[in-house]
């Protein structure tokens, strides 16, 4: 087991007293590995750049909000949410198939990502074009399609750069992703300061800024992503990335559903002003997602590369790391439902005053989703995603069920309450999974 890679994520872990001793010999001659330090700047640049990229991302929402008011942020936001369920149907999950693969094989990365972003370029434009034809005979008042068609536009673009990222990330390159994540988000902060400076009050020009700012983000990360690899065309690296990529999508699309379906749910059955209202504290439970998802990005390549090499480090550091990100869930859930009705206050206004009632509630979900990540993570590395996607079907076909039952008689308090639902069946449901992925794997070592 002679990896650089893995030795170098092998001596950090070890350092942060996770797994007892290395289960391989450590080198450290600096020009044939990482190390510790670089793992560690590594891993605190992708955090950093998902923080403040998020962190951008939210203040941005929050002027939007403020300048166009809670009927017209009400469309914006249904819009979003609406055109990111049908993502997944060009998107394919390749962003973190991409992790999984390029960690177990990084000697083809270039092969890898140029298949992905293949895929993600031709589905893409299909996407586009059904949409585009769809646009015109959704809920005007809510839905308003020009809204749509740049929604549609922009996502797509959002999703070519995050497959990019996603090279960066399983080769360590973290510092890239935190400029690129940064000019991405800087960008659109830039254009929506720029229209609110101005009075701007049609959500079709945020909207439109949105679109111009994934556009500069997207070129950006592409022209960087050609440097760094040789991309080649490969038909064989094409099909096994389709082939491979399709209990990602499952996954992604599963996701999607039980994690947008309620915001667009509300804007369809209950109209804009209720849309207005629940999109902010979605918006900052969302903000503080980015936590846990960027320590996924983290460990999925690590845990990958390790589970090839040493299944018994992995199963070692996994208790572990699921103890500490319970830890994670547990500060943020409970710091944030604290301090509800105060951000919203501050940072909204009185207009938004009711979304400190269902951001108290939402914050809850951080406890259970924090955990559920590190689960998820383990089971990505162990082989094991296709179980995970049973579990994302329960849970999503539970939420959307529940959602349109309780919409009308509890409105956004009772779709909030599914969405924490919605978090409890998925963890109980990986940590399930997870126990006996432990079993199989105890199994296998003592045979």
């Amino acid at each position: 087991m002679k990896d650089p890679f893995f030795r170098s994520m092998t001596t950090f872990l070890y350092h942060l007293g996770w797994g007892g001793a290395p289960a391989i010999e450590v080198t450290t001659h600096p020009t044939r590995e990482f190390s510790s330090q670089q793992a560690l700047a590594n891993i605190l640049a992708l955090l950093s750049g998902s923080a403040l990229s998020q962190g951008l991302s939210a203040v941005v929402l929050i002027i939007i909000a403020r300048q166009i008011g809670p009927e017209a942020y009400g469309q914006y936001s249904a819009s979003i949410a609406l055109v990111g369920l049908t993502t997944v149907f060009f998107s394919l999950g390749l962003e973190n198939w991409l992790l999984y693969q390029g960690g177990r094989d990084r000697e083809r990365i270039g092969d890898w990502s140029t298949a992905a972003l293949s895929l993600a370029t031709m589905l893409g434009t299909v996407w586009l074009i059904g949409l585009w034809g769809i646009a015109p005979y959704l809920n005007q008042s809510s839905l308003p399609w020009l809204l749509v068609v740049l929604a549609t536009v922009s996502l797509w673009l959002e999703e070519v750069a995050s497959i990019t990222w996603s090279a960066f990330k399983v080769c360590l390159r973290n510092d890239l992703v935190l400029l690129l994540m940064t000019l991405s988000q800087g960008g659109f902060l830039g254009i929506s300061l720029i229209l609110a400076a101005g009075h701007i009050q049609n959500p079709g020009s945020y909207m439109g800024g949105r679109l111009l700012a994934a556009c500069l983000g997207t070129v950006v990360s592409v022209i960087l992503l050609v440097h760094r690899f040789r991309l080649h065309l490969r038909w064989q690296a094409l099909w096994t990335t389709l082939r491979g990529t399709l209990p990602f999508a499952a996954s992604i699309g599963f996701s999607i559903i039980y994690g947008r379906a309620d915001l667009a749910i509300i804007g369809h059955e209950l109209g804009k002003e209720a849309a207005g209202i629940y999109a902010p504290a979605l918006t900052l439970t969302n903000a503080l997602f980015l936590i846990p998802a960027a320590i996924y990005g983290v460990v999925v390549p690590i845990l990958s590369r390790g589970y090839v090499l040493d299944r018994v480090w992995v199963r070692r550091i996994s208790t572990r790391l699921i103890l500490a990100m319970i830890l994670l869930g547990a500060v943020l859930g409970l710091g944030l439902g604290w301090l509800s009705h105060l951000l919203v206050e501050i940072l909204y206004g009185a207009p938004f005053q009711p979304s400190g009632d269902v951001l108290a509630l939402l914050s809850r979900i951080l406890i259970l989703r924090c955990p559920t990540i590190a689960l998820a993570a383990v089971l990505v590395a162990g082989g094991w995603q296709m179980h995970r996607v049973k579990i994302q079907a329960i849970a999503a076909i539970t939420n959307v069920i529940l959602n349109f039952l309780v919409v009308h008689q509890l409105g956004v308090m009772g779709v909030a309450t599914v969405y924490l639902l919605t978090d409890a069946i998925l963890l109980l449901g990986h940590m399930g999974a997870f126990l006996l992925w432990m079993v199989q794997e105890h199994k296998k070592t003592i045979l």
